[in-house]
């Protein structure tokens, strides 16, 4: 790709090969794109569960993109619950779903608007559909990132976690809804959205609490493994 670009920058720009090295140029970043997103689908089957503070942690990826959200003219701000629940996820899968999420929130809304990410525990008294699975009766953290956007048609939303689709106009930034999706039930969560025009979206993710003795065993785990 470097000696492409180095071909472009000496090639005049209003001659044939110079059309035909931006299209070849064009289809490579296309290429790069897709291997991207393959890669991040690759990752997804990487499963190293460790115990992650849910509210710490997402405290601190709201802090990283406050920063850069003025550059959107949007606000970014969290609430909920301040107690330590924890949760048994790959870290880095855990910062690449959330990552996704709050990006496509910045990306998706409007000038001076305010993006929502809200932690709630809830607790499912018996089996529950929710976004394309069942959970079980048990308690769960409920993580809610919500935009004022130009929201989604009900196609799209339909449409949202089928691989390599995006709303964005570039197809292959990020890992992705899908993967984004079986990270969550690799962890025993799940998805959902709720959009419309004009309106924003709210998704929402559900990921189960991590009782005492799966802690114990995760720490055991970790603290033994090579």
């Amino acid at each position: 790709r470097g000696k492409l670009e180095l071909e472009l920058e000496n090639t005049p720009f209003d001659t044939s090969a110079s059309g035909n090295l931006r299209q070849a140029a064009g289809r490579i970043s296309e290429v790069d794109k897709l291997i991207s997103r393959l890669m991040a689908y690759a990752q997804v089957s990487i499963n190293e569960s460790s115990k992650i503070l849910v509210g710490e942690m997402l405290s601190l990826m709201v802090d990283e993109q406050s920063a850069i959200a003025p550059l959107y003219d949007i606000k970014l701000s969290s609430t909920g619950d301040t107690h330590k629940t924890a949760i048994l996820m790959d870290k880095d899968a855990f910062l690449s779903v959330f990552g996704e999420l709050i990006q496509n929130a910045v990306e998706a809304s409007n000038p001076s608007t305010l993006i929502l990410v809200s932690l709630t525990t809830e607790h499912l008294a018996g089996p529950q559909r929710v976004g394309h699975i069942t959970l079980e009766q048990g308690d769960y953290v409920k993580i809610v990132v919500g935009d004022e956007g130009k929201g989604m048609t009900r196609r799209q939303v339909s449409a949202a976690f089928d691989p390599f689709y995006s709303v964005t106009k570039d197809p292959g930034r990020g890992m992705g809804l899908s993967a984004v999706k079986s990270s969550l039930e690799i962890a025993g969560g799940t998805i959902d959205i709720e959009s419309a025009p004009g309106v924003g979206t709210n998704v929402t993710v559900f990921l189960p609490i991590a009782v005492e003795h799966t802690l114990k065993s995760a720490t055991t785990a970790e603290t033994y493994s090579v």
